[in-house]
């Protein structure tokens, strides 16, 4: 009797080990999910980012609730949705549309485009944290804009469960500079090359 009671579970926890293999393999082929790149030639208003169309209706509804009707969404990776608009080239711009949002109790990050993010001597980016959610990745994010670290933000996919926090175009003497303020207001930034 015993002997068949182990032989029952051995069978069982093999079912359960191909029912777990087999349905894993979504996540595997996920795992290759790489950044889609940008072709524009400008810098988006970010909101928030999201894993689907779906997530994205309720976050839309508040934005236009406090003025924001041009709302896009823009696909970063196969599931990074981010939530916002296009075209806020100038600093004067990107400062009166975060004054918009903090007034509307909302806060934004201001992406720069594809070609200002690549590798430059002397340049490095600021890592506020790599987190192993989009949802939390995304929480930092919009907690860094409210401090004041809106400017060249952005969120990277590194893998199946890990999303850097990144503000791009750092140069590398104003390192400790930036350290110190992000240290002020409660973070603890290192810096990687762009």
């Amino acid at each position: 009797m015993v002997r068949r009671a182990l032989i029952l579970a051995a069978v069982a926890g093999a079912l359960v080990f191909a029912v777990a293999q087999a349905s894993g393999s979504g996540q595997r082929k996920e795992q290759g999910c790489h950044p889609i790149p940008s072709s524009s030639k400008h810098w988006d208003a970010v909101f928030f980012h999201v894993t689907s169309k779906s997530q994205s209706i309720a976050y839309v509804r508040k934005l236009q609730h406090i003025g924001f009707t041009d709302i896009q969404l823009e696909k970063d990776a196969c599931d990074d949705l981010e939530i916002g608009f296009t075209g806020v080239d100038s600093p004067d711009r990107r400062t009166a549309i975060a004054q918009e949002a903090m007034q509307g109790g909302r806060t934004v990050s201001f992406e720069p485009p594809d070609l200002q993010k690549g590798s430059r001597p002397g340049i490095v980016k600021a890592v506020f944290g790599t987190l192993p959610t989009l949802s939390r990745a995304n929480t930092l994010q919009l907690d860094m804009a409210w401090h004041g670290f809106r400017e060249g933000s952005d969120i990277e996919r590194l893998g199946l469960h890990s999303w850097r926090v990144i503000v791009y175009n750092l140069p590398v003497s104003s390192e400790s500079s930036f350290a110190a303020e992000a240290t002020a207001v409660g973070y603890n930034v290192t810096f990687v090359p762009q």
